[in-house]
């Protein structure tokens, strides 16, 4: 109801203890909040419409969430969804604003038909008010003269907007009043939005430290990096485009997640915590660069590479890359692959399978040619001497699809939920690729609707068409 009322983060620090990330998103606006409250106070309004009732129960529960009674983070806390928000589910705000402009649409289509006059305004524009008021006068903050003149300035423009509300809602008989409305409320919304994330250079986010640029220039696509600790969050790589088996995501998928379980101080959370940097996992998901804070010592198969720029980056020379060649399989008789590799020391000599025993004759013999790689799409060739087992890191979610040769290959998982062949001997042309079937449908059903669109819309003209042409011929000529 005010958004300036704790400050403003373009004119110096907020106060309070949770302003930062709601910021002022959860305004909707004077007018639309004069409208909301006229359709719920007084009860009992003349028209409802679809939906409307529901967005009432929407708004409410928005407000308890945010108001957070006592005992409410506790019952959250015991639910297995609703326990997992850094924030306690801050963005409940979108719902709030969704259901506030949708009671204020329905009081405006009321108010167009006649239905409201100044009897039910005036109530709610009181109650409003005050509202609003309360808001900037009860919160001064620690030094009231920092904000003195946003915060004087942002309640005489909402009492204002709430005036002009008012009269123009209380205005009878004109059409101009619902152009004056829609412009009110819009330019109320530019003024305390428009300016506030002006556009700045992403290089101001995410800056091309040291570090960072030393692994831009030494990683090559077909390996990845990680951070420990605080070094570099999840995600973050990304942005650099570096690849990193980390995530920052509340769905993850469950396979990848319980054969990584052991790395992974918070398996549970929406955010990766990878640990343990000696385990031989890292090699198999082709960590060749590791990135720490400063300081850290790391022993073998790690070899410092980069000190300075606030942090410290280590080498991994026994990083697989993301196709490979084991030189046997043994199988994994459990149903969690984190089990069944655990006592795997090195992924390069030996893999494993969910059934079967197999070991290369002349493993030495084999080799891989890794090509160009891109985000749907891995290419390699292989020079076999016998038939041979290609492993990866590729995480197989069902729309990996292997070519050997131009030719359609089954795949199957090694090591956990990842993408694995048998080849044939021989020299082939391997291409590894996402090709996802529901892409495929939804294509399928876009052409349909498009499709029936057209149908449907082209009806209407031709029949008009015709009906041009009948006139035509049954005019007489001059």
């Amino acid at each position: 109801a005010a958004p300036n009322a704790f400050g403003n983060d373009r004119f110096g620090d907020y106060w309070g203890d949770r302003n930062i990330v709601e910021d002022a998103a959860g305004f909707a606006g004077t007018a639309a909040l004069l409208a909301a409250f006229a359709a719920v106070w007084p009860l009992g309004a003349a028209r409802r419409f679809p939906q409307e009732r529901l967005m009432l129960a929407v708004a409410l529960v928005c407000l308890v969430i945010a108001a957070r009674p006592p005992g409410l983070v506790r019952i959250f806390e015991l639910l297995p969804v609703l326990r997992h928000s850094m924030n306690f589910h801050s963005r409940v705000t979108l719902l709030l604003d969704l259901a506030l402009t949708w009671l204020a649409a329905a009081t405006w289509e009321r108010w167009r038909r006649g239905e409201i006059g100044p009897r039910r305004l005036l109530p709610a524009a009181a109650v409003l008010a005050a509202v609003i008021t309360w808001a900037y006068l009860a919160h001064p903050g620690p030094d009231p003269a920092a904000f003195a003149t946003l915060r004087w300035g942002s309640l005489a423009l909402q009492l204002a907007a709430l005036a002009g509300s008012v009269l123009l809602m209380a205005w009878p008989g004109s059409e101009l009043r619902a152009w004056g409305i829609a412009i009110l409320a819009a330019g109320e919304l530019i003024a305390f939005h428009a300016p506030a994330h002006p556009p700045v250079p992403a290089e101001l986010y995410y800056p091309v430290v040291p570090p960072v640029a030393f692994l831009l220039e030494r990683l090559d696509p077909w390996h990845r990096m990680c951070g420990l600790g605080p070094a570099l969050r999840p995600n973050f790589a990304s942005v650099y485009g570096l690849a990193d088996p980390r995530s920052s995501n509340p769905a993850k998928p469950a396979a990848y997640m319980e054969a990584i379980d052991r790395i992974d101080r918070y398996p549970t959370r929406a955010t990766d915590g990878f640990m343990a940097p000696e385990d031989p996992l890292y090699e198999l998901l082709g960590v060749r660069f590791l990135m720490t804070a400063p300081r850290v010592l790391l022993g073998k198969p790690y070899q410092l590479a980069s000190r300075g720029g606030g942090a410290w980056v280590y080498r991994n020379s026994r990083a697989l890359p993301l196709f490979f060649l084991p030189a046997s399989a043994r199988p994994c008789p459990g149903p969690g692959w984190s089990d069944c590799t655990a006592g795997i020391a090195d992924f390069g000599v030996q893999a494993v399978l969910r059934r079967g025993t197999w070991a290369a004759a002349r493993p030495d013999a084999s080799s891989l040619d890794l090509g160009e790689t891109r985000p749907d799409e891995f290419h390699a060739r292989a020079h076999l001497a016998e038939p041979r087992l290609l492993a990866s890191s590729i995480l197989q979610d069902g729309n990996w699809k292997l070519l050997a040769g131009g030719a359609r290959r089954r795949t199957i998982l090694a090591n956990g939920p990842f993408v694995a062949a048998w080849l044939p001997e021989g020299d082939t042309d391997l291409d590894l690729l996402y090709r996802p079937g529901s892409f495929v449908a939804g294509l399928a059903v876009a052409a349909a609707a498009l499709a029936a669109g057209v149908g449907f819309w082209g009806a209407p003209w031709d029949r008009l068409q015709t009906a041009r042409r009948s006139q035509a011929r049954s005019t007489p000529s001059a």
